[in-house]
């Protein structure tokens, strides 16, 4: 067993701290504390520890306009502005498999 901080408590809005305890806490959405337990705290894009004043952002890994699929799987936590980064580039991918796309209705 390990101890709990001093000064934490599951009301302190350190969503990164109860997540690695494995305690889902109030307000925070289920598949979010599922994600930041498995991710350990941290942000998949930039791999900095999320803290509580931090907005968080749950981002398909494979965008479901590119045939991503709604599942845990493709699931991902990520800062805000770093799920502002991964969104430009994922236009660029689905730019990509849309014209893949048409190019096979074509022929």
């Amino acid at each position: 067993h390990i101890k709990v901080k001093g000064d934490k408590s599951p009301f302190d809005g350190d969503w990164a701290y109860w997540s690695k305890r494995g305690i889902n806490k109030v307000g925070i959405p289920a598949k979010l504390a599922k994600l930041l337990k498995e991710q350990k705290g941290r942000c998949n894009e930039c791999g900095l520890f999320f803290t509580d004043s931090d907005l968080i952002e749950v981002d398909h890994i494979k965008p479901l306009a590119a045939e991503g699929k709604d599942t845990h799987k493709n699931r991902q936590a990520l800062h805000r502005h770093c799920h502002d980064r991964k969104t430009a580039r994922d236009l660029i991918i689905i730019e990509e498999y849309q014209a893949k796309i048409s190019s096979h209705d074509k022929g």
